[in-house]
């Protein structure tokens, strides 16, 4: 973190970066290029707005420290600006356990359940168990892949596997045909 000494030097630069990007992008031929470069930085600039007036919103409502850090992680636009900047204090499992439980009486009242079995490095591996053979399997993977990918966009693979229940004394996953790499 920089201190307040530094914040105007750095902020100045900032806004020198900015200004001479725009300067070039301004320069490129290319509308097309252009047209595509004004969308990102406008996008992006959107998802911080929008952010920033969740911070506001979720500051204004009090609390200690650590209370308001779950607040701004809980955001789902502030959640994301943390991720952008490296600043999100949950690892990518935390964040996947949360999302797999939000999602699991959803996905289970649709026939299926599903389970993380690990994350190691930049990619995550779920297993699915399908209840029904009549549902669109690749449909419900892309389903689970796009789910957990706004969670954990920061991974850089998910693989989505089928498992069977083995057990009764805890879940045994094992994998079985057709896992599916997103």
């Amino acid at each position: 973190m920089k201190s307040d000494d530094e914040r105007p030097s750095a902020l100045g630069q900032c806004l020198r970066r900015m200004e001479t990007s725009v300067e070039m992008l301004d320069g490129i031929s290319d509308e097309k290029v252009r047209s595509i470069a004004r969308e990102l930085l406008e996008a992006s600039l959107d998802l911080h707005g929008l952010a920033l007036a969740r911070l506001i919103a979720i500051g204004q409502g009090g609390g200690d420290g650590a209370a308001i850090i779950s607040r701004f992680v809980a955001d789902e636009y502030v959640a994301a600006v943390m991720l952008l900047h490296g600043l999100h204090p949950d690892e990518a499992e935390v964040r996947l356990r949360r999302k797999l439980a939000s999602m699991r009486s959803h996905w289970g009242v649709r026939g299926f359940r599903v389970d993380l079995l690990g994350v190691d490095g930049a990619c995550a591996h779920v297993g699915v168990r399908f209840g029904d053979d009549r549902s669109d399997r690749t449909a419900i993977r892309r389903e689970i892949e796009d789910a957990l990918t706004e969670a954990v966009p920061d991974l850089d693979r998910i693989i989505v596997e089928d498992f069977d229940v083995t057990t009764t004394s805890g879940l045994r996953m094992a994998p079985v045909a057709n896992a599916a790499e997103f």
